[in-house]
């Protein structure tokens, strides 16, 4: 069942529901006031037959001293055309029938015309339904013995309350068709936006290209619910987007980079197997080449890979101790390169994934171990939560320092170094991913200083 039909449904049972109560409890209202009415009626004529009771102890055929009875006694309201009225002497016998029906005479009657006898009548009230017709009876104990029955018809009433229920019926048939189509029609509303979102999404699978759908088509103009869904979904293609741009590209850079080791190499295995009698030391340096060659290619492999890998390693972020880190890449950094490798400054308590930050510091540390005479110190310096890590090189020309962090770009001065031009674009990517950025600037005093800072995300534990 769709979103539409399902809040029709629930606002029609609901107003059904609704409906369905206020009636019934409209409806007993009325049929006990009606009840009432009539009950009140019959107890303001019984409260005369005591005068009639009188009358009829006075003589010895009380059937036919009825009627001269009621009149001598001022009671004809007894007796009007709309009431019945039948006598029961003490023992419970009709003494006296209705006009027009026999109102049937049940075991409490009887004791009611027999409670009489002691000056202490009693009296009931019920309804019966006598010859198909329904009625109220009331029997009321006369004193000196016997009872009155007095009866009237409540076929009147009946029919009130059968309109009554018609009536009801058409009104909360109305309501709930009312409330199903204001339902559907406020369904369809809301569920307008969400259907372009799954059209959308449908696009997308089945095309499985993110490409397929055009963020900016997405309305995120509503301020409900349904909005925030649009805004997030829109959110989420645009993140998409970007990073099948980026995967697009980082294929593109990384087939253009590979080309040239790739080329080199079989260029090297051609003329070892063109030339298998070629003397020892031209050999051993083709060899040499291949190996320097291989060792380029696992570098810049192992790095599309941890570029490719970075935020999406399934690394878990924790409380991490920058001090910690840096100490530890400066150790290590300095027995690889051979070189110092100091520490200043105090650094920050940070929620962060550790494997990343730390593979920033050390991509920071070996570029500048690379561009550093040699045995000249390397300084890195904590704050809070930045690193920054001096050389004592050239430093970086004006024209390069804008694209110091794009992939594969490689100074000219670098580019007769080792290196594939991808260690920076890891120092950025991480420092990005952890809400922060990457710097780089010209020392005053000669060398570069290259580093990071880790944003709000990586807040303060």
């Amino acid at each position: 069942m769709t979103l539409r039909w399902r809040l029709a449904a629930i606002l029609a049972t609901v107003a059904a529901l609704t409906v369905g109560a206020t009636t019934v409890i409209a409806y007993r209202s009325v049929a006990d006031r009606l009840l009432a009415e009539t009950d009140r009626s019959l107890a303001e004529r019984t409260a005369l037959l005591p005068a009639v009771g009188r009358l009829l102890a006075e003589t010895e055929r009380p059937g036919r001293a009825m009627r001269g009875a009621a009149a001598r006694g001022g009671v004809a309201e007894l007796v009007r055309s709309d009431t019945e009225l039948q006598l029961l002497d003490p023992d419970g016998t009709v003494v006296q029938p209705a006009d027009r029906v026999d109102l049937p005479v049940t075991d409490r009657d009887r004791r009611i015309a027999a409670s009489g006898t002691s000056g202490r009548p009693a009296a009931t009230t019920r309804s019966a339904t006598v010859d198909g017709e329904p009625y109220r009876i009331r029997t009321v104990g006369l004193v000196g013995g016997g009872a009155a029955q007095l009866a009237v018809s409540t076929q009147g009433d009946e029919r009130v309350l059968t309109e009554l229920r018609r009536r009801f019926a058409l009104l909360g048939a109305a309501i709930v068709v009312a409330a199903a189509t204001l339902g559907w029609l406020a369904a369809r509303r809301t569920a307008r936006p969400l259907e372009r979102l799954t059209h959308a999404a449908e696009e997308i699978a089945n095309a499985g290209d993110v490409t397929a759908v055009d963020p900016d088509g997405v309305d995120v103009g509503r301020r409900d619910e349904t909005g925030r869904l649009a805004r997030s979904f829109r959110s989420m293609l645009e993140a998409l987007t970007c990073a099948r741009a980026d995967q697009q590209r980082l294929v593109q850079d990384a087939a253009h980079e590979l080309r040239t080791p790739l080329t080199s190499l079989r260029t090297n295995l051609d003329v070892l197997d063109r030339f298998p009698d070629l003397d020892a030391d031209r050999r051993s340096a083709l060899v040499g080449d291949l190996r320097s060659e291989l060792a380029d290619l696992g570098t810049l492999v192992e790095e599309l890979v941890q570029l490719a890998a970075e935020g999406r390693d399934g690394e878990t972020p924790v409380a991490v101790a920058l001090d910690d880190i840096v100490e530890r890449v400066a150790d290590r950094a300095a027995r690889r390169h051979g070189r110092p490798f100091t520490v200043a400054g105090r650094g920050a308590l940070l929620i962060g994934r550790p494997g990343s930050i730390e593979r920033a510091v050390t991509n920071l540390c070996d570029n500048a171990a690379k561009f550093s005479p040699a045995g000249a110190p390397v300084e890195i310096t904590l704050d809070g939560r930045s690193v920054t890590v001096r050389d004592h090189g050239p430093g970086i020309a004006d024209e390069d320092l804008p694209r110091i962090f794009d992939r594969f770009y490689r100074s000219v001065t670098a580019r007769t170094l080792p290196g594939s031009g991808l260690g920076l674009s890891i120092v950025q990517q991480v420092a990005t991913s952890h809400g922060g950025r990457a710097v780089a600037a010209n020392h005053p005093d000669g060398g570069a200083v290259v580093g990071i800072t880790l944003g709000p995300s990586a807040a303060d534990a």
